[in-house]
């Protein structure tokens, strides 16, 4: 049954940037841009039922609070956040001519030497990178995370570029995001049968031929390109993401003992 949790699981975290640009362009054009933040309040009082109806309660053990990685907690909280600004407001403030970006960066490496420390003083690390030293494991993280730049990447790019040069509005844009769904959709209910016959590296590898491609027929954009320009390009993205990203959380879940997998997940 793993493979079709893993499926449904899957379908979550890929279909998620595909319809949030329609839905916020609906809103954006039909009420407000404010109320693209109110999407949360309806999911949120879902998420908030399920986990009092469908998970079990346990007792807190606040004594394990003593034993907490407060280093790595305090760590990622600092670097973390830390760099995030740094990186989306470095370019506006002139990277470190901005003693508010020093500031930041210095923030944002005292965080990650938390984090270290954490790593070598704790027991049970908030986050167990040395779980990156696993052939396997560390290779699927690398490869999750290229995936992540290009499913995450081309959907902010490209409603930039259809609102800000092609002249769309927020929820035209949002539609040709949601080109690259249309693959997905579609293969979600057969994507548990291809995990039982289709070896991961061939579909990972297929995936990642996909989104290169997907990428490459990109590269002769120029202002005058319309929505119709990415009609190919998405519909290959959203099939190589669906290759890529499965295959490699069937990869991840394997290549750890199961005593490991919730500090694989994290």
């Amino acid at each position: 049954q793993q493979p079709v949790g893993n499926a449904m699981f899957g379908a979550t975290a890929i279909l998620g940037p595909v319809l949030g640009p329609v839905m916020g362009g609906w809103l954006t054009e039909n009420v407000s841009w404010h109320y693209a933040f109110f999407i949360n309040l309806p999911v949120g009082a879902a998420l908030i039922t399920l986990l009092l109806v469908a998970i079990p309660y346990e007792r807190p053990r606040f004594e394990q609070l003593a034993e907490a990685d407060w280093f790595g907690i305090a760590g990622l909280a600092l670097g973390l956040g830390g760099l995030t600004v740094v990186l989306e407001e470095g370019e506006r403030e002139q990277w470190f001519s901005s003693p508010d970006i020093r500031w930041l960066a210095a923030t944002s490496l005292l965080g990650f030497l938390l984090l270290a420390i954490g790593q070598i003083r704790s027991r049970h690390p908030v986050i167990q990178l040395r779980l990156l030293r696993d052939r396997q494991f560390g290779s699927v993280v690398m490869m999750a995370m290229i995936v992540g730049v290009a499913l995450y990447g081309t959907a902010y790019v490209i409603p930039q570029f259809l609102s800000g040069i092609a002249g769309y509005n927020s929820l035209q844009s949002g539609w040709i995001v949601l080109l690259s769904g249309v693959p997905m959709i579609l293969m979600m209910p057969f994507t548990p049968l291809l995990m039982r016959l289709v070896d991961i590296r061939i579909a990972v590898g297929t995936g990642f031929l996909l989104l290169a491609a997907s990428a490459f027929i990109e590269t002769d954009l120029s202002p005058l390109s319309y929505g119709g320009s990415f009609v190919a390009s998405q519909l290959m993205r959203g099939v190589g993401t669906v290759l890529a990203m499965l295959f490699l959380n069937q990869a991840a879940i394997r290549s750890v003992p199961a005593s490991q997998a919730g500090d694989a997940s994290g």
